[in-house]
C-alpha cells in the first residue's frame, strides 16, 4: 500500500470523529475567537486582515510543530518561521485558536494540519503495518514524524530514506535535523546510499565539494561541466513540439544579475 502522510492521519482522523476534510476552518476558527477583539478592531481593516493571517500561520505552525501556546514557545515559533507578530500579543489569541481548533475537531472539523496534527494531539490510533517506507525523510515535520512513527506495527521495522543535506521544507514545519531526530527516536542503524546512477563522474566530482562520500555509478560518462550567462541558456536547450528539456551532458549554472 502507498499512501502520503496527510492521507494516513487523515484516515485516522475520519474513523475518530467520524467526520471529514474542512477547508474553511482556519477562517470559521478567525471568526469565532478573533472577530471581538478590541485590539484587532482597532488596526485599519487591511492591517487587521494582515494580522489575522499571520495568526493562522501561527496555529498552523503550532500544530505541525506539536508545539504547546507557552510564551517561550511562541517565541521559537515566531523567530524560527519569521511571523511578523508580537509574542506577547500572540500568545493568549494563540491559545483561544488552539482551543477552539480542538473543539472544532472533535466536532468533526478536520483542516489539512490536523491530518497530521490530530493522531499525536489526540492520540488517535493510526493504521499499522509490520514494514513502513518513508521516503525524503529529511523533510518531515514532527507531527509527520509521529505518524510514520505510529503506524509501525509492534515488533515491525521503519526504514526511512533521505538526505540531511537537501532539507528544503523548514516553511511546512521541517526541521534541518529531521534524520538526526529520526535516528534519536527510534535507535536506528544507518547506512549509506553513496552511488548516484544519474550523474557522469564530472559532476560527481563537482559535488563531492560538498558530499565527499559520493561515488559515480560503474560506467558512467565522463560528462561536461559547463559556466554559461543566463542569456545563452535558451540556446542550450532542446525545444520540440513534444518535450522541453535541458541537454543532459550539461550542468549549468545562471549567473543572473546582482539587482535580480
Amino acid at each position: 500500500m502507498v499512501r502520503t502522510i496527510h492521507s494516513q492521519g487523515f484516515a485516522a482522523m475520519r474513523k475518530a470523529v467520524k467526520a471529514g476534510l474542512d477547508k474553511n476552518k482556519g477562517w470559521d476558527l478567525a471568526r469565532e475567537v478573533l472577530d471581538g477583539d478590541p485590539v484587532l478592531l482597532a488596526l485599519p481593516q487591511g492591517e487587521r486582515l494582515t494580522t489575522t493571517r499571520a495568526l493562522l500561520d501561527l496555529l498552523s505552525k503550532c500544530l505541525i510543530t506539536l508545539s504547546g501556546t507557552s510564551l517561550d514557545e511562541v517565541i521559537n515559533l515566531v523567530d524560527h518561521y519569521g511571523i511578523d507578530l508580537d509574542p506577547v500579543f500572540a500568545q493568549p489569541r494563540l491559545e483561544r485558536l488552539v482551543a477552539a481548533n480542538d473543539a472544532a475537531t472533535r466536532r468533526g472539523a478536520i483542516s489539512f494540519d490536523d491530518m497530521i496534527s490530530g493522531p499525536a494531539r489526540f492520540t488517535f490510533p493510526v493504521e499499522q503495518f509490520p514494514v513502513v517506507l518513508i521516503d525524503e525523510a529529511q523533510d518531515l515535520s514532527p507531527a509527520q514524524r509521529a505518524v510514520a512513527l505510529a503506524s509501525v506495527a509492534p515488533g515491525g521495522m521503519a526504514i526511512f530514506v533521505g538526505d540531511p543535506r537537501q532539507a528544503i521544507f523548514g516553511f511546512a514545519g521541517a526541521t534541518c535535523e529531521s534524520i538526526r531526530e529520526i535516528v534519536e527516536a527510534t535507535g536506528a542503524d544507518t547506512l549509506p546510499l553513496s552511488v548516484t546512477y544519474r550523474c557522469p563522474t564530472s559532476h560527481v566530482e563537482l559535488a563531492r565539494n560538498i558530499v565527499p562520500g559520493i561515488e559515480a555509478a560503474p560506467g558512467a560518462k565522463p560528462g561536461i561541466l559547463e559556466t554559461v550567462q543566463a542569456d545563452r541558456v535558451p540556446d542550450l536547450v532542446k525545444q520540440d513540439r513534444k518535450s522541453t528539456r535541458l541537454n543532459s551532458s550539461h550542468v549549468s549554472e545562471s549567473r543572473m544579475p546582482s539587482s535580480a
